[in-house]
């Protein structure tokens, strides 16, 4: 478990840690979970395997955003690589949108119960650019964006 009350030490991608060659946080029997200090800790169950996953990309088209474009090939092969001795063996699925904005991840976390959301994209400290249906910038994790997909509840697995 990782405690701190230091926002910008809890944002850091401690899953996609390597030790030895190896994820930890793909292994058998290992749970890695975040929690800021001071706050009561949740009942917590271990979901059913296999670990569902979400992968949403924000990859806003070239020439409608500043930053440089997305590799989205080797983001997204990476991701299988990782995944792939877990998903022969049944313990893991993803799935990929091909639009990563916040209403399409809200609308697939309504629909099936993930276990974890994985996000790419440009971003800085509490915000990420992912982007709208016609691939351009869609900035929804700035306070005052709206975030109607990040604040979707939790679904029972099926």
């Amino acid at each position: 478990m990782i405690e701190s009350a230091d926002a910008e030490l809890l944002a850091l991608p401690f899953e996609a840690l390597r030790q030895d060659g190896h994820t930890p946080a793909l292994m058998p029997g290992v749970s890695l979970r975040r929690r800021v200090c001071g706050v009561p800790a949740a009942a917590w169950v271990a979901p059913p395997s296999p670990l569902k996953i979400l992968v949403a990309v924000g990859a806003p088209d070239e020439g409608q955003t500043g930053h440089a474009v997305l590799d989205l090939e080797h983001e997204l092969q990476s991701i299988l690589d990782a995944l792939e001795p877990r998903a022969v063996q049944g313990n893991a699925e993803v799935r990929f949108l091909e639009v990563g904005h916040p209403q399409q991840i809200g609308l697939a976390l309504q629909r099936d119960a993930y276990q974890l959301l994985h996000l790419s994209g440009h971003g800085g400290t509490g915000r990420i650019e992912l982007e709208d249906e016609d691939g351009a910038p869609a900035d929804h994790t700035r306070p005052n964006a709206p975030r109607p997909a990040l604040t979707a509840r939790p679904t029972t697995p099926r």
